[in-house]
Parts: C-alpha cells; structure tokens; sequence
C-alpha cells in the first residue's frame, strides 16, 4: 500500500476507490482519478535531507541505509521502548 497526497476536491470529482478486484489497487486508484500525469507535481525530490513523501507499507526486516534524520523507526537490532 502506497500514501499520496490529494487534494479531496479531486477525489470527489471521480469515482475513485479501493477494492479487492484490482491486483495494484494504487495504479487502479491513480488511473480513476480525473488528472494525467503532465498535470501531477512532483517535490521535495532534490531537498536534503529527503522528506517522507510516499510511503509503503510491508511486512519486512527493517534496515536503515542512512541517518534517520530525527525519524523514529523499528528494526531488529533497535526496537522502539515503551517510552518513546
């Protein structure tokens, strides 16, 4: 599963939504929607540090590769406290 931002007038001007029968419902969602992709904006691509603009979600091994740039994240070698 993946998270994008939109602005609600443009989900509510389509019938776009979520559901078992597509394989990658996000294509699915995206392609509903009445926008083409010349018209989508891309940012925060050449910011250092990187924000967290997209995410996915998968059941997985964490593994950080870099700083976490104040990021609290879960992983093997580091679990979160309950204090945190």
């Amino acid at each position: 599963m993946a998270g994008f931002a939109l602005g609600l007038d443009l989900i509510l001007q389509s019938n776009a939504t979520f559901h078992r029968t597509c394989v990658v419902p996000e294509t699915c969602f995206l392609e509903k929607l009445p926008i083409n992709p010349g018209e989508m904006q891309v940012f925060g691509w050449d910011r250092k540090p990187k924000d967290l603009l997209v995410w996915h979600t998968q059941t997985s091994v964490g593994r950080l590769l870099g700083d976490s740039y104040g990021y609290v994240f879960e992983n093997e070698s580091r679990p979160l406290s309950s204090t945190q």
